[in-house]
């Protein structure tokens, strides 16, 4: 049995933003889903009440409420200013499986489950109501983390759901796949950015391979932003002493790079703009060549002689080792960007140019870095989608088990979508599917 479900936060004390609200009401009757009301403690004063508008309502809860089997609204008090909602929580979600809480904030983390389920998610909703806080330290940085939005489920039996975060504008409205929703109505928008997860060419998952093509030919995106676009098991350093793993999955640089060539091609060609940002795993050719690695390689000497040379003359390995194949221009329309290369879209200046691998000076990369570097962005390297304020990291292309991944996970199929206006979502690939 299928279901949908739309749930936001309510903060006692504040307005309800009737905008919101009214299209909220829209998205509901045209897709027969059904609104749930989460209260959050008070921010500013105990007397505090819910708004008036909802009082009596039959769809507030104040009780843990299952969507499904495997995911549900968790009553847990979490005040609405907590910088970081999920603080404390991973245990809860590894214990009761994937869960909801009321916030005001929208945020996403994921929590390893075993070593082949999925991983199990910690949920932050956003708001209906307006931002009130304190004017103090906490009252000021919870009036700038606050956001109009909800989060949509899909239930499909027992076991398999969807969820997507949604932002409201300011009066209101809000995109879900595509369509922009408000009290007006409904309007087909298609999308500005698609973010795939990671690719990882050779390693990519055909299933999530098909869901991309459909959506670059869905939503038109204008610009499709690809992180490690190669998954590098030709030049693979981690696996340089390993001889019984490389004798298994051996393979040139040249046959490596021409497999490479041929999947961003299927990407160029359903593509506006296409930019490849620069990442780890594309890096490892420029390291190799440098390194003349080939020198005592000699399955791969003159196609690394070929990029090496191309190097001297300011070109990345990648790209060198790409268009070595290109014919007729077949890739004009892609961009191979250059390290530290900024790629700043959207009304509200979202940076895409960063794949996560590197940190600021000189540190490893996390979500939270990606955060205090560039503010709003999104960016790959983890495997692993996550939301941290308006910080995004997408996931993998790839199957969910590969030979580097060992042990619990949690890896998912996550791709991005950025729209016109700059609200975002992360779309989980279920079972080859996108939505219910």
């Amino acid at each position: 049995m299928k279901k949908v479900y739309f749930l936001t936060s309510v903060v006692p004390g504040a307005d309800i933003h009737t905008g919101f609200l009214a299209s909220i009401k829209t998205f509901c009757r045209k897709r027969n889903a059904e609104l749930l009301l989460l209260p959050t403690p008070f921010a500013c004063s105990p007397e505090d009440s819910l708004p008036e508008e909802i009082l009596g309502l039959d769809n507030i809860l104040h009780k843990d409420f299952y969507l499904s089997k495997k995911i549900r609204f968790a009553a847990i008090p979490i005040k609405p200013q907590a910088v970081d909602p999920v603080t404390g929580l991973q245990r809860q979600s590894q214990k009761d499986g994937s869960f909801i809480f009321a916030s005001p904030k929208q945020r996403l983390k994921l929590v390893p489950n075993g070593q082949v389920k999925y991983p199990h998610a910690m949920m932050g909703t956003g708001a209906l109501t307006t931002p009130r806080y304190k004017d103090d330290r906490i009252g000021r940085i919870a009036f700038e983390d606050h956001v109009i939005g909800g989060l949509i489920v899909e239930v499909n039996g027992p076991t398999e759901y969807h969820f997507r975060q949604v932002q409201a504008d300011d009066k209101g409205a809000f995109i879900d796949l595509g369509n922009e929703y408000s009290a007006s109505g409904i309007k087909w928008v298609g999308a500005e950015v698609l973010v795939p997860g990671d690719i990882h060419a050779m390693e990519t998952d055909p299933a999530v391979k098909a869901v991309i093509i459909e959506l670059l030919e869905k939503f038109k995106p204008k610009y499709t932003i690809i992180h490690d676009l190669l998954s590098g098991i030709s030049v693979n350093h981690h696996e340089r002493d390993q001889l019984i793993s490389r004798a298994l999955n051996f393979v040139t640089l040249e046959e490596e790079s021409r497999l490479t060539y041929l999947e961003l091609l299927s990407y160029a060609k359903k593509s506006n703009k296409l930019y490849v940002v620069r990442s780890n795993h594309d890096i490892w050719i420029d390291d190799y060549v440098e390194e003349m690695i080939y020198r005592n390689e000699p399955h791969n000497y003159k196609f690394a002689s070929m990029i090496a040379n191309q190097k001297m003359d300011g070109r990345i390995g990648i790209e060198a080792a790409i268009r070595h194949f290109e014919r007729r221009g077949e890739l004009a329309n892609v961009t191979f960007m250059q390290e530290d290369e900024d790629l700043i879209l959207t009304p509200k200046k979202i940076q895409f140019g960063a794949h996560g691998h590197r940190g600021p000076n000189g540190s490893r990369g996390t979500l939270r870095s990606m955060e205090m570097s560039y503010g709003r962005s999104m960016s790959g390297h983890t495997h692993v989608p996550e939301i941290l304020r308006e910080a995004r990291s997408v996931g993998t292309s790839t199957h969910t088990r590969l030979p580097y991944n060992k042990g619990s996970s949690s890896w998912l199929q996550t791709l991005g979508m950025t729209y016109y206006n700059g609200s975002t979502q992360l779309i989980n690939i279920i079972n080859g599917k996108y939505h219910t």
